[in-house]
Order: C-alpha cells, then structure tokens, then sequence
C-alpha cells in the first residue's frame, strides 16, 4: 500500500533540513492530511508500568492507524536511523500493537509529500512498503 500526499506550505525540494521549523511545518500538515485517509491524529499515550522514562509523561505517536497501529513521520536524513527505529519500535511495544508505520517526509516544489516509507511488526523487523 503506497499512498502520497502533494500539496500544503513546504519548502523548495533541495531544502536541506536546518532546524526543527520545516519538521514542524511537515508534521502539521501531516497531522491534517492523515484525518482523510481514515488515521487519526497524535496524542500522548501515557507510559503503562515498567515503560517509563525519567522526565517523560508518556509516548506521543505522530499518528494511528484505523486499527490502532502508531504511526512515526520522520525526514528523508532520519528515515533509517536507528534512533528512528527505537522510537517506533518503542511505541509498538507500550501500546502492545501488532505493528507500527513509518512514513516519509519530503519537501517538493513547495509542497510537503508523504510516503508510507514501511512497516515494523513487534519484534522489530521491517518490511518496505
């Protein structure tokens, strides 16, 4: 399943990301197009017992899928980090999901469009979308 979003306020498409402004921009965005595909939008999941991290309140997932499932929306840079990969493999884990989506972020021609980058099950292996 490969779904695209083209349109909203976005950089030139050789934007290199500098600051958190862009990423902002591209999760707002995100945040109003995931509404019409069926996902629901971001919210913190507060930390169930023994996931809790010193100073945090809780997880908050950029999305959910229709059944549940989180749903991370990273840069073109952070895609295939493993910071990346712990964070999604994190919400998996304490919202006990079968699986979890990561998808992409990129800006073009001044619009943000949004890929479904892949799917990571609970034990962390990925599969391409």
């Amino acid at each position: 399943m490969r779904r695209e979003y083209d349109g909203g306020p976005g950089p030139n498409p050789y934007w290199k990301p500098r600051n958190s402004a862009n990423g902002n921009r591209a999760h707002d965005a995100f945040n109003e197009w995931q509404l019409t595909i069926g996902y629901a939008a971001g919210r913190e999941i507060p930390w169930p017992a023994g996931h809790r991290l010193e100073g945090s309140t809780g997880i908050t997932p950029d999305g959910f899928t229709p059944d549940g499932a989180p749903v991370e929306l990273k840069s073109g840079h952070a895609l295939h980090s493993k910071a990346s990969r712990r964070q999604l493999h994190k919400a998996i884990s304490v919202l006990d999901a079968q699986y979890g989506e990561m998808w992409l972020w990129v800006a073009d021609s001044g619009n943000f469009r949004f890929t479904l980058a892949y799917r990571m099950d609970r034990e962390g292996n990925v599969t391409a979308a």
